[in-house]
């Protein structure tokens, strides 16, 4: 199944039965960029009656993590419906919170309902975002006579270069599924080239 990862965050309104919904859709790596943001949102608004939110951050190959609060609406009114439009749209490494503005009308359980997820799915549906794919992670350290010829073989297959660092070696971070590619490398020079498998990651 494809994943999905927000390029950029977005804010986009919408007004229902006079109240304000502001939906923030933001792209987070951690559960403190999801509380920082949060957090963020509130202090932009101090006056709004609510700031609910969902979050889905992943974990490589385990259990995403899945957080939600409906901060004072009705249970399971607000952020579950919200969480439920960020997996339904395969979203990845994600927050979403929505503010609302109180306009004196009540919307009941199906109006909260979908007036939040409207919100996020009218975000989603104006976000931009680009495809991801769990990899296997890498590190190889070489020598510095071995390192163009290693980046080049890199570029040229369907690998994710994180990082190379120069110190007393060459080491290059990257995310690959192409086994053929790390068998080649160790070919290459088997007595100066140590590859290590690091956890897998959607990149």
């Amino acid at each position: 199944m494809s994943h999905f990862k927000l390029i950029d965050s977005i804010e986009i309104s919408s007004i229902i039965e006079k109240s304000k919904f502001i939906a923030y859709l933001s792209p987070i790596e951690s559960e403190q960029a999801a509380k920082e943001i949060i957090y963020s949102v509130k202090n932009q608004h101090p006056k709004a009656n609510h700031h609910c939110y969902a979050y889905l951050l992943t974990q490589g190959n385990q259990l995403p993590i899945m957080n939600q609060s409906d901060d004072g609406e009705p249970s399971k009114t607000a952020g579950f419906p919200m969480l439920e439009q960020l997996k339904s749209a395969n979203l990845i490494d994600v927050i979403a919170v929505v503010t609302r503005y109180f306009g004196g009308t009540l919307l009941g359980t199906g109006g909260l309902i979908r007036a939040y997820s409207g919100a996020v799915k009218l975000a989603i549906s104006e976000a931009k975002y680009t495809q991801t794919t769990l990899m296997y992670g890498y590190l190889l350290s070489t020598d510095y006579s071995n390192a163009r010829q290693i980046e080049y073989l890199l570029n040229q297959s369907q690998t994710v270069i994180k990082e190379i660092t120069y110190v007393d070696k060459v080491t290059f971070s990257f995310y690959t599924n192409d086994n053929s590619l790390i068998l080649r490398l160790k070919q290459l020079d088997e007595n100066n080239i140590t590859i290590i498998q690091t956890p897998e990651r959607w990149v």
